[in-house]
């Protein structure tokens, strides 16, 4: 009987509300109200005006930077406040002086490590940006250099096959869309009709397309890759020092020798 009545005190016992439960509680209960105050106001405003919206996520983005700084505070005061008194209790060390410097140490510790994640985090922060501003200006100079391929001046034309032969050295990544359109710049040239076979000589573009073809760096081409050169007039160009073999011709596979299935002089 007694037994009974003790398991029943103590289920009917009520478990008192710790301070953190209380906060918690008042926390959730104020924003429910502001999120019905706000529902409530945009239904007897109606829609928002743009600037009034915008004006609202300025104030909401603001409200997000100063919640950060608050919590960030929080959390350096039980870095350097809350953790040393754990580590150094008055139990493990009785003399006063002897904890003090003890939890000094800790702090500096704490100190270190937190200028360690920051310094590697700022040096992550920088590679990334530094490997954005490279992508970016690639980009911006492959797109110069196409343009240039279609300008009416040879010089200019140069200019950009060069400046894509730079590029195909500096950015393994692009070292295929270079050559690609390397290439498609040689199968799209057309010999003028009633051009003398005797002495013929291609134009210049055309030479120096083949030229760079021919001293790319081949460790950046990919595996089974060839140079697609079917249907290319390649009469009277200069193969002297063109590692080509291997390029794809008329005939439809890699040749033994360079490019002998092309129409050559």
């Amino acid at each position: 009987m007694q037994l009974r009545q003790r398991e029943g005190g103590r289920l009917g016992r009520q478990v008192k509300p710790t301070p953190a439960d209380a906060v918690t509680q008042a926390i959730g209960g104020a924003g429910d109200w502001l999120r019905h105050r706000h529902t409530e106001q945009q239904r007897r405003e109606g829609p928002l005006r743009p600037e009034e919206r915008e004006w609202r996520r300025s104030i909401a983005g603001k409200g997000r930077w100063i919640l950060a700084a608050l919590l960030g505070l929080l959390a350096m005061g039980f870095l350097f406040y809350a953790v040393p008194l754990a580590i150094v209790t008055a139990g493990d060390v009785p003399n006063a002086p002897r904890r003090l410097e003890l939890r000094n140490d800790v702090r500096g510790s704490i100190a270190q490590l937190l200028a360690g994640i920051v310094l590697a985090g700022g040096l992550v922060f920088t590679a990334r940006t530094v490997r954005a501003t490279r992508e970016a200006q690639i980009t911006d100079r492959f797109s110069k250099a196409i343009e240039h391929l279609g300008n009416d001046k040879l010089d200019i034309r140069l200019g950009g096959i060069y400046a894509l032969e730079r590029i195909a050295r500096d950015s393994e990544r692009d070292h295929g869309p270079v050559i690609e359109v390397l290439t498609a710049y040689v199968r799209r040239y057309v010999r003028p009709e009633g051009e003398s076979e005797a002495g013929y000589e291609p134009p210049s573009d055309i030479q120096s397309v083949v030229t760079v073809l021919g001293r790319r760096d081949v460790s950046h081409d990919y595996l089974g890759f060839h140079l697609n050169l079917s249907h290319a007039d390649l009469r009277g160009v200069d193969f002297r020092g063109a590692g080509l073999r291997g390029a794809l011709t008329d005939g439809g596979g890699p040749p033994a020798s360079p490019v002998p299935a092309c129409r050559l002089a």
